[in-house]
């Protein structure tokens, strides 16, 4: 079993690389995407599933911080900036509900560095990526928000609306006088009022993504999240920052995944 995440491929071309490596060697290919094994965007994707709020029309998924790590902020490390690095996650969560037989087509991407001066790339970034049916899912990611990690989704159906937000409605409010310690990732502050993320492993998903893992492994059954799944999402954000470079709607190249390995 191989599991390689997003970030271990900087664009999509090493992620091709990835993807002929594994058909060379017969493997269980997983992509470790948390964020379909969030508990709250797993009960969500129940309710979808269950008609509950008809027919999926938009996702909009955010996720930003203000303290990305030294690494990060090397775009020729990183492969870009939040937009790359965040927005890989909301790409994922939008493919999850709109799709999977329903290819991301074409982005139209807005990004740039508005307040940061450590970093080369962009600080702030939106995208909007049409879908084969004409649906579209709303990617926003930044390096700006100082409250913390800022994880929130919305998804719009003809019947309904379901929002989720793993990092700000934790179930826990508390005003810390003192020094609370470790309140949350990448938290911008531990004093004064703060949501503290309770058992954060299980609420971002890394319990379920790794049991899941094994017992699809043990059962010589594929994944939920592959390989090429990454490959999708990375081509995504490909064309997300040519978008931002040209202007306009630039086309999804998934040109790699007809290609015989």
């Amino acid at each position: 079993m191989r599991a390689c995440a997003v970030a271990a491929a900087q664009h999509c071309a090493q992620r091709v690389t990835l993807v002929r490596y594994r058909y060379g060697l017969h493997e269980n290919r997983d992509h470790p995407e948390t964020e379909v094994f969030a508990p709250g965007l797993v009960k969500a994707k129940e309710l979808v599933d269950g008609g509950a709020i008809g027919k999926v029309l938009s996702v909009r998924a955010r996720e930003a911080h203000g303290h990305p790590h030294a690494h990060a902020r090397i775009p020729e490390r990183m492969g870009g900036g939040p937009l790359r690095g965040l927005g890989c996650h909301c790409v994922a969560i939008g493919r999850w509900f709109l799709g999977p037989d329903n290819p991301p087509l074409e982005v139209m991407a807005w990004g740039d560095r508005l307040y940061r001066d450590d970093v080369a790339s962009e600080d702030n970034a939106v995208a909007i990526v049409r879908f084969a049916d004409g649906r579209v899912a709303q990617v926003e990611a930044g390096w700006t928000h100082v409250a913390g990690l800022d994880v929130r989704n919305e998804i719009h159906g003809s019947h309904g609306w379901i929002g989720t937000d793993e990092t700000g409605a934790t179930g826990v409010n508390a005003f810390a006088g003192r020094q609370a310690g470790y309140v949350l990732e990448k938290a911008g502050a531990s004093t004064g009022w703060m949501t503290p993320v309770a058992q954060e492993p299980w609420v971002y998903g890394y319990h379920a993504e790794l049991a899941h893992f094994i017992e699809r492994f043990a059962a010589s059954a594929p994944p939920r999240q592959t390989f090429e799944d990454g490959l999708i999402d990375n081509a995504v954000i490909d064309a997300a920052y040519r978008s931002i470079a040209s202007r306009t709607w630039e086309r999804v190249d998934l040109l790699a995944l007809q290609t015989n390995p």
